[in-house]
């Protein structure tokens, strides 16, 4: 490329022979800036892989719009500042081949999920992988946290708040057969599950010709029949 003061400017190539990385694309005052890619080869005893970065370059750091392709093969497509995921952008992780396994599109910033934004847990089984868990909602640094949707592979959802990756506070969970409880959750529990079956037989009880609960129906409910 072109040398300007000593600095590299313009488009242009460098590779270091020793870390073995290869930059190829446009330079400001020696530093990368504006569009380009750079190629890391990574060696490990077990084998020698390749990553890079495809995309937009500011002073030198991943600022703009990029494709990062990791050492693993996961791969993010979105936006960047300052080497960090930050903004809208989608991640795609690959467990044991190349099949995609899990997927989140949304908002990013300081390298976590932040925002809103969906991720799709896919079962790698078969061509034909339509049961999939999804959670669709609020994400803090890479857990879910706040207002959230979670659909389970096998029909059931739950919808409400989050805590730390967990059910926390208020939310609605409908199970595959219709049946529901709507009330507040606590660590990924729901609080009141045994006392809504009491509640709800002691409403259904039948009165006698006096206007009293029946012993029978006190059975029912678990209460004593002694006044």
């Amino acid at each position: 490329g072109e040398v300007k003061d000593g600095y590299i400017n313009g488009k242009g190539t460098y590779i270091n022979p020793t870390s073995g990385y290869r930059y190829e694309g446009e330079w400001k005052d020696g530093l990368r800036h504006g569009k380009g890619i750079l190629t890391y080869l990574n060696e490990t005893p077990e084998a020698k892989t390749i990553s890079y970065y495809e995309g937009e370059w500011r002073d030198g750091n991943k600022t703009g719009y990029g494709k990062y392709v990791y050492p693993s093969g996961n791969v993010y497509e979105g936006e960047w500042l300052e080497n960090q995921r930050n903004g809208k952008g989608t991640m795609i992780w690959y467990f044991g081949g190349k099949k995609t396994q899990e997927k989140y599109t949304g908002q990013w910033k300081e390298d976590y999920q932040n925002g809103f934004g969906a991720h799709i847990w896919l079962d790698p089984r078969g061509e034909n992988r339509i049961l999939r868990n999804r959670y669709v909602g609020y994400w803090k640094n890479g857990l879910r946290d706040g207002q959230g949707m979670f659909f389970y592979s096998n029909g059931s959802m739950y919808i409400g708040e989050w805590k730390d990756n967990l059910k926390q506070g208020w939310g609605k969970f409908i199970y595959d057969d219709g049946s529901d409880y709507e009330g507040p959750f606590e660590r990924d529990r729901m609080v009141e599950r045994s006392l809504q079956g009491a509640i709800k037989t002691e409403v259904a009880v039948n009165f006698n010709a006096t206007g009293r609960t029946s012993p029978q129906d006190l059975r029912k409910t678990g209460k004593s029949t002694k006044s």
